[in-house]
């Protein structure tokens, strides 16, 4: 930390409400290279604990941390669950900004700055015989609950069809998100498409 502006206000305790930060963004050499960022800290109402607003990286840039965002696909096909609402394994990362994307087993995104997040879930499904009575449902889940969901019925001797869900909500900083997906019925034989942009994840800060 190079220097820090501190906002402080008197009600029954003196508390500091607000701070400004600044920091090293990269090593310093010598007198010609001094990447600095600049960091913006709130309390938040029913809060006297900071967070960070927002900041600039050294590049003038929006910090990642400040402005999240990510892209996931699933990098391989996979084979559906039988009528089971699972997570999809999302393992392949397209691109990330702030690294709160877990992909090594909760497959979750965690953005750290409160603000009004949007989150997009597609799901593309390859079978030579999709039975038409086939109902494959995608779904976003915030902290386990479902906030929005999406289905598409079979179609008969389809190829390929796909499923996408997406939500926009305030988050508080604390919010779990991931995309959930069932087949009913999948009988082991249905194929969700792995690879580039067949069935991916993505999400970013709005405001």
């Amino acid at each position: 930390v190079l220097g820090v502006i501190e906002v402080y206000g008197y009600d029954t305790a003196l508390t500091m409400g607000a701070s400004i930060e600044f920091i090293a963004d990269a090593e310093w050499s010598g007198s010609t290279d001094a990447p600095t960022a600049i960091i913006v800290k709130v309390a938040p109402d029913g809060s006297q604990t900071l967070a960070e607003a927002w900041g600039i990286q050294e590049d003038g840039q929006l910090r990642d941390e400040s402005w999240p965002a990510f892209m996931m696909n699933l990098g391989a096909n996979i084979t559906a669950a039988d009528n089971t609402t699972t997570v999809l394994p999302f393992d392949t990362t397209v691109y990330e900004y702030g690294a709160f994307f877990d992909e090594s087993s909760n497959y979750t995104w965690t953005p750290t700055t409160k603000g009004i997040y949007e989150v997009s879930c597609t799901l593309s499904v390859s079978d030579a015989h999709i039975p038409t009575d086939q109902i494959i449902t995608v779904e976003i889940q915030v902290d386990g609950s479902v906030v929005a969901r999406s289905e598409n019925n079979g179609m008969a001797n389809a190829l390929n069809k796909s499923v996408n869900v997406s939500w926009q909500e305030l988050s508080d900083g604390t919010d779990v998100i991931r995309c959930m997906y069932a087949v009913d019925p999948s009988s082991g034989a249905t194929i969700i498409n792995g690879g580039a942009f067949q069935t991916y994840f993505y999400g970013h800060r709005v405001k």
